[in-house]
């Protein structure tokens, strides 16, 4: 995440980070909107469970995702939320929102790269990826200890936290401390 508007739609992203399942892991994996004017509305409970109730509890009625890409390479997604459901009135509006957020982060990203650019020379991958940087750095001990895919080690991690009602990071910070063994003794 490279940012947020407030603390739910902060909330927003670090659940489906945590959980693996949301409007936004769907929107970029299927590289299309995923606009879901009701949350409580059977169809999202059944693709989202796990998020769709946590994400109902923050109060959110209504949440579309919109992919930021050019062609078929994908930067991220842009989501916005409401507390209401609904549907969306203002959908082309809003993809040439997502196409605008798109072009000005490929710009930012250039400007990284050139001699001068602003910040400290981090790419938005590096931006992004520090946010969970200990969740990646987990999961590629647990794969390697455990002989299995980063995969099932990410799923371990987010099994885990999602059992003890603890996020993601929290867990991983654990397992790379040495205070948490996910090991099978754990299953």
């Amino acid at each position: 995440m490279l940012g947020a508007s407030d603390a739910v739609g902060a909330r927003i992203e670090q659940l489906q980070f945590d959980l693996g399942e949301g409007p936004c892991v769907s929107a970029f994996s299927d590289a299309r909107p995923v606009l879901v004017s009701d949350l409580g509305a059977a169809d999202p409970s059944g693709r989202w469970p796990m998020f769709t109730r946590a994400a109902q509890a923050l109060g959110v009625g209504a949440l579309f995702a919109f992919p930021l890409q050019v062609g078929i390479s994908g930067i991220g997604v842009l989501d916005c939320y409401r507390a209401n459901p609904g549907a969306l009135e203002a959908e082309a509006e809003a993809l040439a929102v997502a196409d605008a957020v798109t072009l000005a982060l490929l710009n930012y990203q250039a400007q990284l790269t050139t001699e001068g650019g602003p910040g400290d020379g981090a790419d938005l991958f590096d931006l992004s990826w520090r946010n969970h940087a200990v969740v990646h750095q987990a999961t590629g001990a647990l794969a390697a200890r455990l002989k299995i895919d980063t995969g099932e080690a990410l799923a371990r991690l987010r099994g885990y936290a999602f059992r003890h009602a603890r996020r993601v990071d929290e867990v991983a910070e654990d397992v790379m401390a040495g205070r948490l063994d996910l090991g099978e003794e754990q299953e």
